[in-house]
């Protein structure tokens, strides 16, 4: 433990920059979670006390890690998740100095070598990634993973750990599986795919034990997020802008000079900038095949822009020793602009600002803890009280009459929304404010719907599920999964 410390304490005195970014960066996730808490978010604290605590409501469609690295803290209460935050920032910022290492430090000096991290991890902290790192729970934990894996693929190590762990914190990164098949030699291959096998399988059995399907989890996000999602949207270069912010010139300018070494005579980078370009096609590839597009759903855009950002800078650096100390006050400002920007910008933020601890208060207040209420904002509120389950298509009417409490926030509707104003105006009102309504009959405390434990897939045929993304095998596949499987 002392010699530890002392590692610790060496490293912070060495790198005064890179700890700054990490200390500033961290205040600034602690301040995020302090103003507002998502729904995402609130889905993995849940989950995490479903699996651990005697949770009345978990969804399935949830990948694993970030409630299972979440369960331990949560002993603490509140603090614990802002010790998940803290520790996956201290995770972020090891990766990046791994990657950066792996594919950046073909200098020989230990002044090059730090330069080269603290560039690194400069253009890894843009505003995207503070304002979406942490702020819906597994984003900046799978960008994490996923440096770690493509650090191991150019030193030529075992990444199938690291993409294992990338897959449980987030499915869709089973894109970049193909990229654990670059490997001179067939036994590395064999040992990335046995490697993430004994890291998923875990996650598979329980499924299987508890759902009687190996696939329920898996497959319940690829329904949610993919094969039900009726939108088809096209892919907009505003998206990929979005991410790369004004880091987008340097990128550029790292990619032209990436195209100079992998054509020259010069052997520096050229396996890296495969490897990261592999990457990055993958990631593109896949953003325009989703229906529905956000932003956010290109998050790891955020290494390849880092790294070609890097590659530029480096060179640049390299023939411009004299104006050394003006490029370091020049990234000191933008990055001093950058934490700014998304402290105010977060301070602005309302859509997740909704009364929902209110709407909680009032619930025990009411003495309906035991009680089922249904609400089209049912994550945020049960985070809260552990009895709010989703309205969806429940008709308003019949579930008044089987003696549930309907809470609708007037200020934000949802699109899965299934009742009008007509509905509404015709039900009991139980307790009303200026932003949310409880309806239910008068006497609901006498005999209300009980709360119950909401763990159901999230889809009933999992087998036909997956046999529709291969229509040319859909009934072998169908028949396969149904004979490995107690449940559909």
């Amino acid at each position: 433990m002392h010699r530890t410390l002392a590692s610790i304490k060496t490293f912070i005195f060495n790198n005064p920059i890179l700890t700054f970014f990490f200390i500033a960066t961290t205040i600034f996730y602690l301040f995020q979670h302090v103003i507002s808490i998502t729904w995402d978010f609130s889905s993995y604290v849940l989950n995490a006390r479903c699996f651990f605590f005697d949770g009345q409501y978990c969804e399935t469609q949830r990948p694993p890690l970030a409630s299972l690295i979440l369960a331990p803290f949560l002993v603490f209460g509140k603090l614990g998740e802002f010790l998940y935050i803290i520790g996956i920032s201290a995770l972020f910022f090891y990766s990046t100095l791994k990657i950066a290492d792996a594919s950046l430090n073909k200098q020989n000096s230990k002044e090059e070598k730090k330069v080269a991290r603290w560039i690194f991890a400069f253009f890894s902290i843009s505003i995207f990634t503070l304002l979406f790192g942490q702020k819906e729970g597994t984003e900046l934990l799978t960008l994490s993973l996923l440096e770690l894996a493509v650090a191991q693929i150019i030193l030529g190590k075992n990444s199938g750990w690291f993409f294992g762990l990338a897959f449980l914190a987030r499915y869709p990164s089973l894109i970049f599986i193909p990229l654990m098949f670059i490997y001179n030699k067939p036994k590395a291959i064999l040992r990335n795919i046995a490697s993430f096998a004994i890291v998923v399988f875990p996650w598979f059995l329980w499924n299987f034990i508890f759902y009687g399907n190996w696939f329920t989890g898996f497959i319940d996000g690829y329904a949610q997020n993919i094969s039900l999602r009726q939108a088809i949207m096209p892919l907009n270069i505003n998206d990929i802008l979005a991410v790369s912010s004004y880091y987008t010139i340097p990128a550029i300018l790292g990619i032209l000079l990436s195209f100079f070494f992998i054509f020259s005579s010069k052997k520096e980078y050229k396996f890296t900038i495969t490897i990261i370009s592999l990457f990055t096609a993958i990631l593109i590839w896949n953003y325009s095949t989703i229906p529905t597009k956000f932003p956010r759903y290109l998050f790891n855009l955020l290494i390849p822009i880092a790294f070609f950002s890097s590659i530029f800078l480096i060179f640049a650096i390299s023939n411009l020793k004299r104006w050394v100390n003006v490029i370091g006050v020049v990234l000191g400002t933008l990055f001093t602009i950058t934490l700014l920007t998304a402290f105010i910008t977060t301070m602005h933020e309302t859509k997740y600002a909704l009364p929902f601890q209110e709407a909680a208060d009032d619930i025990k207040q009411l003495n309906l803890e035991d009680c089922e209420i249904l609400s089209p904002h049912w994550v945020p509120v049960t985070y809260y009280t552990d009895n709010v389950y989703p309205l969806e298509f429940n008709s308003v009417t019949q579930a008044i009459e089987k003696n549930k409490t309907i809470l609708i926030f007037t200020k934000e509707r949802t699109p899965d929304d299934s009742f009008t104003e007509q509905d509404l105006q015709q039900l009991p009102i139980l307790k009303m404010t200026d932003d949310y309504v409880f309806y239910a009959r008068s006497n609901i405390q006498e005999a209300c719907s009980p709360k119950y434990l909401y763990n159901a897939p999230y889809i009933e045929d999992h087998c036909s599920m997956i046999a529709k993304a291969f229509p040319f095998l859909m009934e072998q596949i169908k028949s396969v999964c149904y004979s490995i499987n107690r449940n559909p």
